[in-house]
């Protein structure tokens, strides 16, 4: 009997007081520990482990308390109110926050590969900065995870590493220090350790670090005559990016392409993206290891299936990283 009380108490708090007779014991569980795992939408991730704990002691002196209790209450109205709010709680919950895992290392140094992190279903108004989990455009089975940088009406441009939206240079500042980073091959398992230069960006507000080509630092300093490969758009193709770029080498110039300054040299502005209305124009953090709206062009706001918010727990090569556990900007 006390066994079967500690496990519905951990399936639902306050079940065994509940069962006991404690009602404002069985009450407060019930309330308590689900208004703690959704107190993670505004503030530490931590408070996810904070009320796994208070679950497991909850259960576990619901069971003392049963233990305890000559005649348990198992049909009564009691338990069928806090079965109720742990159920109507837990549908809460699963409505406004679910759980996501990254396999790949796009969005470095910001989420990881294995990293789990924390999505708000039902954002209230996605901004420049935010970072989003979407439907993949070119194949709606499977879900990515990138950093908005523009919205439907704003103009990009990228050049020699520098974003460039409505017309500014997105702020960038070098991080001193040696960067690497540890990306997996998804074929064979194995991790590379990769060189990269690490940056410091200011987009709306949002202050977030992002991966360049190790030589970037080196490139800024030196009058460049040719650009990045991941410059956009281009000369050379001015096309919008789709799923289907590459089905018609003949197609017109993109009305969406428009040119700023024909006597530019490489890493000036010169071509700018302008944002179809209800889209957002995304990116990868890790910017020269991003498959995004460069490529697959704009994500549908029909597509957007909610915001990270924070990270909750961290894997990686060398076991569990819990300083990456963290609100994310």
């Amino acid at each position: 009997m006390t066994f079967v009380a500690v496990v519905g108490g951990l399936l639902v708090p306050g079940l065994g007081h509940a069962i006991a007779g404690r009602m404002w014991w069985a009450l407060g569980w019930a309330l308590i520990v689900p208004l703690c795992q959704l107190a993670v939408l505004v503030m530490t991730p931590w408070l996810f482990y904070v009320s796994f704990v208070a679950r497991l002691f909850g259960a576990l002196q619901g069971g003392w308390f049963v233990r305890g209790t000559q005649k348990p209450v198992w049909l009564a109205m009691l338990p069928g109110v806090v079965l109720a709010v742990g159920v109507g709680m837990f549908i809460t919950t699963r409505a406004v926050m679910r759980n996501g895992v990254t396999r790949s290392g796009s969005m470095y140094p910001t989420i990881a590969i294995g990293d789990h992190f924390f999505v708000a279903t039902h954002p209230r108004g996605i901004e420049r900065g935010d970072i989003i989990t979407f439907d993949y455009p070119c194949d709606h089975e499977r879900e990515y995870v990138k950093r908005v940088i523009a919205r439907g009406g704003d103009t990009v441009e990228v050049r020699c590493s520098v974003v460039y939206v409505n017309g500014a240079a997105v702020p960038a500042s070098l991080v001193p220090g040696t960067c690497t980073y540890q990306d997996r091959n998804e074929t064979t398992g194995a991790w590379t350790t990769l060189p990269c230069s690490r940056y410091r960006e200011l987009l709306s507000g949002h202050g977030y670090d992002v991966f360049s080509e190790l030589d970037r630092p080196a490139h800024e300093l030196a009058a460049r005559t040719e650009g990045d490969p991941r410059d956009f758009p281009t000369r050379m193709r001015p096309f919008e990016p789709s799923c289907t770029r590459n089905s018609d080498p003949f197609r017109p110039p993109s009305p969406a392409i428009v040119e700023t300054r024909r006597d530019a040299t490489a890493c000036e502005p010169q071509l700018h993206y302008v944002v179809p209305e209800g889209t957002y124009f995304v990116m990868g953090d890790n910017r020269n290891n991003s498959s995004d709206s460069r490529v697959f062009g704009p994500v549908a706001e029909t597509l957007v299936t909610g915001r990270v918010f924070a990270i909750w727990l961290a894997e990686g090569p060398d076991g569990y990283a819990w300083s990456r556990i963290q609100r994310l900007e």
